[in-house]
Formats: C-alpha cells, sequence, structure tokens
C-alpha cells in the first residue's frame, strides 16, 4: 500500500522531469562560485576575490528543497487542471504517468499533493529570507504564482502560444537568477559596480532559458491533438506540428550556441568552445530519431526521455565547463 502510494505521488509530480529545476539551481550555484573565485572575461570582470568563493551549504540546501517543492506542486497543479479541463483525454493519452485517467486515482489528490507542496515551498522560502534577506520572498511568490497560473485560470499561460518561453523563462532563465542571488547576497557589496555581477549573470541564464523552452516545445508538439480539443493555442496548435518540431530544434540548438558564445567572451571557461559543440552532436542524433518516430500521444513518452536526455547531456556539458574552470584555477 504504501509503494502504492509512493508510485502515486511520483506520477503525479512527474519525478522524472524535475531534472530541470535541479538543473537550473545547480547551474545557477555554480556560476556564482565562478564569479566568487575571480573568474572571467580576464582580470577585470569578476572582481569579487578568492576567498568568498566557498558555497554557502546552508542557503544551497534550503533553496534546493524549496525549489523542489515548488517544481513539484506546479506539475501537480498542471495534472489537477489538465484533467479538469479535459486536456488529458483517455481517448487520446497514452502516458502512463497521467494516474488520473489511466489509474483511477480522484483529482483531489492531485490538488491536495500541490496544495501542500506550495506550502512547504513557503516554509523554505521564509527561512531562506532569513538567510540571504527578505527580497526573496517577492521573488518566490512570483515564482509561485507563475507556476499556479501556468495551467490555472480563465488564460492559463499554456495555452498560449509563448507558453515555451514562459516556462523557460521561470524554471531556466529566473530560477537560474534566484540561484546566483542566495550565494552572492551580503558578499559583493564591497566588490566593485553592482550591475557587473548581474549583467554577467543574465547573460549566463539565457541558455538556461532556451534549453527549458525546448522542452515545453517537445511537449506541446506531442500533445497538438489534445491541446486541439481543449481549445488550447500553443505555437504547435496555432502553426502545425512541423513548427512544433522546428521550433523544439532551434530552442534547443540556441542553448548549445549561448553556451559556445558565453565560452569565446570567457563568461564561462573557455573550454566549453570543444564541449558545447561536442556534447550537440548528441542533440543532433536525438533529433533525428525523434524526427523518424514523429510526434504524437503515441510516441510522447519515448520523445520526452529523448529532450531529457538532451537537456541532461546539455546541462552537463554548462557544469562540467564550470567545474573545469573552477578546478584549473
Amino acid at each position: 500500500m504504501r509503494c502504492n502510494k509512493v508510485k502515486h505521488f511520483l506520477s503525479i509530480v512527474e519525478i522524472r522531469t524535475k531534472v530541470v529545476s535541479v538543473s537550473s539551481f545547480l547551474l545557477g550555484t555554480l556560476f556564482a562560485v565562478r564569479y566568487l573565485s575571480g573568474q572571467g572575461l580576464g582580470s577585470d570582470s569578476f572582481r569579487a576575490g578568492k576567498s568568498g568563493a566557498e558555497i554557502f551549504v546552508g542557503r544551497a540546501i534550503t533553496m534546493f528543497l524549496a525549489t523542489l517543492c515548488v517544481d513539484m506542486g506546479t506539475t501537480a497543479w498542471n495534472t489537477y487542471f489538465d484533467y479538469l479541463r479535459g486536456t488529458d483525454d483517455p481517448r487520446i493519452n497514452r502516458e502512463p504517468d497521467k494516474v488520473l485517467i489511466h489509474g483511477g486515482l480522484p483529482p483531489a489528490y492531485a490538488f491536495w499533493t500541490a496544495f501542500w507542496l506550495y506550502i512547504a515551498a513557503m516554509m523554505g522560502g521564509l527561512v531562506l529570507s532569513f538567510q540571504v534577506g527578505f527580497w526573496i520572498l517577492p521573488l518566490g511568490a512570483l515564482s509561485m504564482a507563475v507556476g499556479f497560473f501556468y495551467n490555472a485560470g480563465p488564460m492559463p499561460i499554456s495555452h498560449t502560444p509563448v507558453g515555451e518561453l514562459f516556462a523557460g523563462g521561470f524554471l531556466g532563465f529566473g530560477l537560474f537568477l534566484i540561484s546566483f542571488g542566495v550565494q552572492v547576497a551580503g558578499r559583493i557589496d564591497s566588490m566593485g559596480p553592482q550591475w557587473r555581477p548581474w549583467t554577467l549573470a543574465i547573460l549566463a541564464a539565457f541558455p538556461s532559458l532556451f534549453a527549458v523552452a525546448a522542452i515545453l516545445a517537445v511537449n506541446n508538439a506531442c500533445d497538438i491533438e489534445g491541446d486541439k480539443l481543449a481549445g488550447r493555442k500553443t505555437f504547435a496548435v496555432l502553426f502545425g506540428k512541423n513548427a512544433g518540431e522546428i521550433l523544439a530544434v532551434v530552442l534547443a540548438f540556441l542553448a548549445y550556441l549561448g553556451g559556445i558564445v558565453l565560452s569565446w567572451v570567457e563568461i564561462l571557461p573557455r573550454i566549453g568552445i570543444y564541449v558545447f559543440p561536442f556534447s550537440a552532436l548528441f542533440a543532433l542524433y536525438r533529433f533525428y530519431q525523434m524526427r523518424k518516430l514523429g510526434y504524437s500521444h503515441s510516441t510522447k513518452s519515448r520523445n520526452m526521455k529523448s529532450i531529457l536526455q538532451i537537456f541532461g547531456v546539455w546541462s552537463l556539458s554548462y557544469g562540467g565547463t564550470l567545474l573545469v574552470g573552477l578546478f584549473r584555477n
């Protein structure tokens, strides 16, 4: 019985997709260490000094747990509202993880799972505010609001043509910057112009935005039949399945291109110039396989597995580039 409860919980929150938030958290944290170690763009742009390069473990753990709760809660809200709106139609959907339509689980389970995860995230945010400052509270509240209204309300964000970019901005760009800010808070006040670290962090966060958006683009390209029935106006619904597939490929390779450019200008270590193109070959191979397989509800599970693998390889490329740069310093 306990095993079934755990399995149901993991299905409701789609635990396999949590690699997304974990990636943004880790990359933002590692980039903070790079800044604090005084590396990048020569000796003039990263001026923090090596003495401040250590990670605040307490902050990192609290941030990680709060992030995970927000991400899981958001997915549970999406599961709940997809069921209510009929987006997950059992006549079309073939995903085994959709336990509300295939497992006979009541929708209230998803609702209360989301509710309590958001409560846990609030508690984590409150603890974090005492560690880094109360500026984190409105950002956390905004993140949770975006997560909730992604699929809720009269005009859900996920029903619009910009849903992919919005999700990328929330889970990729925003989470990267918040993770960076949690580590550098209180440590850069006397280290030169305040615009410098945030300008560098903003530039470094853009590839994460594209990488996360690519996942949503694949998801929407596969969901086009169900989305049409539910009245969604996603990019794939408006412009066709082929356009949705192209969008996913373009977004994924913008993430790799962003890594190359950032390495070229030394916001990331120069080794990234070689790491990102090499790892992009894996993405090219996976997209070729996905193209042969086709994008539909029946192939969605396999295609989502592929795009998450692409995302994982990209994350390892980004994180590995940062780590190699730190160890070589």
